[in-house]
This record gives C-alpha cells, sequence and structure tokens, in this order.
C-alpha cells in the first residue's frame, strides 16, 4: 500500500506534497537528529521536509514550512549552487517565525539521486546565536577599551561608552551617570536617551538597583516592573539593563541601556559584557581624574607658595603703615581690617600648602571647586 502524504497548498495555489526521509533515501535517522533538519526542492527553493527541530529553532509549523521557500530562512548566497558545500559549515544570519533574528551555522549537503527524483539540498541548522553575540560582544568590548585608553579627552570618552554600551547589547539608547554621595543618588552626565530625567534616587529605576547592589540589573518587563522611573516609563522603555561603574570598591555611578522594541530581551550575557565595559571606562575615569587632580594639586600648592610670599609681604608694608605716626587715626583702623583679612587668607593659602589629595566626587561636570573648610589643619592629615 502505497503511503500517504500530507498536502499543503502553497501560496501560488499549486499543491506541495511533503516529501518523506525514505522518499529522499534516509530512513528514520532525520527524526531522531537533535539538530535542526530542513530539504528544500533546488528548483523552486521550496522547503519539502521540516523536522520537529526546525519547527522548534524557527517557529513554523511543518504545514507553515512548506508553503515557505528558502529566502524566507536565509540570505541569498545559500541558495546557489557554489555555496553547497558539506565540508564547509556556514554562519549565518537568520530570522524566526516572530522575527527573531539567530544565527545559525548550516551545513548544505546536496542529496544524490534521491528515490523520489529531482533534485534536492539537505540542510542541518544549529543555533549559534549566543555564541555569535558573545564573541561580538567581546569584541566590542575590546576595541573600546582600546580607544578610551587612546583618548585623553573625557567627554569623547564618555561618548565611546554609550555608544559602544548600545552596540555592544543591541539596545537603543544609553545613559551614564554619577554617583551623588550628599542626597544619595545618580545624576545624569552623558546620554542619548528620550527622558526629561536628570537625577536617579538609589535603588529606583534599573540604574538606581545597579547602583544600590552594586551588581547588574535586567528588567524585561519596564512598564510593568514596580519602582520603575516615571521619565523612562514616559518615554515608552520596554527593557532595561544597568551595571554599577566601580572601581576598587568605590562606586562611581552605573551605566544604563536601554530598548524600545517590545520584542527586546537583555540576557546575562549582556550583562557581563556591559559590566565589563563599565569595569573598562571606570578605570579610565579614574585614571584621567587622577592625572587631571594631580596636575590641580601641583598648581594649588605653586600657587599657594607664590601667594603666600606675597601676603607675607603685604601683612609687613601694612604693619609698617600703622605705626607711622602720621597715618590718621580713622586710617588706623581700616589698616588692622587689612591686616585682618590678609591673616585669613594667609591662613586658607596654609591650607592649600597643606593639600595632599584632591578627590573629585562628581566627575563629568563643570564647575567643581575645592572646599577649603574640609581641608584638614593637619599637614600630614
Amino acid at each position: 500500500m502505497c503511503c500517504r502524504h500530507p498536502v499543503v497548498i502553497a501560496s501560488n495555489g499549486h499543491p506541495l506534497r511533503a516529501l518523506t526521509p525514505i522518499e529522499l533515501g534516509f530512513g528514520g535517522v532525520l527524526g531522531q537528529m537533535a539538530d535542526a533538519v530542513f530539504v528544500a526542492d533546488v528548483a523552486s527553493e521550496r522547503i519539502v521536509l521540516w523536522n520537529a527541530a526546525a519547527a522548534a529553532l524557527f517557529g513554523y509549523s511543518v504545514a507553515e514550512a512548506l508553503t515557505l521557500t528558502v529566502a524566507t530562512l536565509v540570505p541569498a548566497e545559500l541558495r546557489t549552487g557554489h555555496a553547497i558545500d558539506a565540508r564547509a559549515p556556514l554562519e549565518v544570519s537568520a530570522r524566526a517565525k516572530d522575527g527573531t533574528a539567530l544565527s545559525v551555522e548550516i551545513t548544505l549537503t546536496p542529496i544524490e539521486n534521491p528515490p523520489v527524483g529531482g533534485r534536492y539540498v539537505l540542510a542541518v541548522a544549529r543555533d549559534v546565536t549566543e555564541r555569535v553575540r558573545t564573541r561580538v560582544r567581546e569584541t566590542a568590548a575590546l576595541r573600546v577599551a582600546a580607544r578610551i585608553r587612546a583618548d585623553a579627552s573625557p567627554e569623547r570618552l564618555l561618548d565611546d561608552v554609550l555608544e559602544e554600551a548600545v552596540a555592544i547589547v543591541g539596545g537603543d539608547a544609553a545613559t551614564l551617570y554619577a554617583w551623588d554621595d550628599v542626597p544619595g543618588g545618580l545624576v545624569v552626565v552623558r546620554n542619548t536617551v528620550r527622558t526629561s530625567g536628570a537625577y536617579v534616587p538609589s535603588a529606583q529605576g534599573t540604574v538606581g538597583r545597579a547602583a544600590d547592589r552594586r551588581a547588574p540589573v535586567i528588567v524585561n518587563d519596564y512598564q510593568r516592573e514596580p519602582g520603575m522611573v516615571a521619565s523612562t516609563l514616559r518615554a515608552g522603555v520596554r527593557a532595561a539593563i544597568a551595571v554599577p561603574l566601580l572601581y576598587e570598591a568605590r562606586l562611581l555611578g552605573a551605566l544604563g541601556v536601554v530598548t524600545y522594541d517590545a520584542y527586546k530581551r537583555f540576557s546575562a550575557v549582556d550583562a557581563d559584557v556591559l559590566e565589563l565595559l563599565a569595569n573598562a571606562a571606570a578605570t579610565v575615569l579614574v585614571g584621567l581624574e587622577r592625572a587631571r587632580l594631580a596636575g590641580a594639586l601641583l598648581s594649588a600648592r605653586t600657587s599657594a607658595h607664590e601667594l603666600g610670599n606675597t601676603l607675607a609681604g603685604l601683612i609687613g608694608q601694612v604693619q609698617l603703615l600703622r605705626r607711622d605716626p602720621r597715618l590718621p587715626p580713622d586710617m588706623t583702623a581700616r589698616a588692622d581690617v587689612i591686616v585682618q583679612k590678609a591673616y585669613e587668607a594667609a591662613a586658607k593659602v596654609v591650607r592649600l600648602q597643606n593639600l595632599r589629595e584632591l578627590r573629585e566626587t562628581r566627575w563629568g561636570t563643570a564647575g567643581t571647586t575645592i572646599d577649603l573648610s574640609a581641608v584638614a589643619d593637619d599637614p600630614a592629615g
């Protein structure tokens, strides 16, 4: 008795018959394979055989797959005769039924003289999406590390970090935050995000949580997650990932990436590579900060020395003037005020001379000044 075959009507109205492994000369081995396997007719490029693993990988049922051509799944270069080589697996981009981008390793083998007749190609596909993503992200992380080491401009460095962060995890926008100890939250330093927020309290949103926990945080359903940032919610963010910027256990800030794509999901691999990027950025930021502050410290000490000599001369001259009998009485009081103010200025100069270290707590912001009242009086302190 002849075997019965399922029949599917193609989009052009012609019936397409699903071929069996036996008709193609394979027996029952294809049904037992863990890899995705499909067979395509060379002339029409239509799929004529589709196993369960292929359905799981690409999302198409057998009935749906039989209405498709290979062009639906894989790029044009695989549909030419010169690409068929069983000895050379090809790593290519593909797309699942739901639109998910895949990376697959495909081995193509021509089927010689099948019992059913005709010309067919056997394709064995293996999902290597995570392997490819990891390789791409690690390469990007190394690239940005090289870029930020070679660039001494903090502004350019921050732009590079944001650009690479978006590329590495496949997001849409990124923001870099600095930690502010006084209110205990994060201040926006640089961003490409369509939000108006400039401050994030500790433990709020993905970046606040990342700073609070000192660990990566992923939220793949931002609109429904409690405790998210209102301005980010209004901007339509669908998923977000954030990592802290740490240097020797010191919290510098946080790096956050968001997506507006409802189908995008961030993963633990994304967090690992983004954390690598953040660590590299933190190291360079601290290096730039120290180099700049070392120059500022030298300038402060040099200026303090020169100013101290000037003030000492000024105080001496005013004191001599005060003792001059020709000085009117009302001018004597003014001379006393000048001496008092000069001594106050001299005390501040001594504080500058005693500086041993400068530390900037709000990196990336302009106009920061030194609070001399916070400088220790003890020269060794």
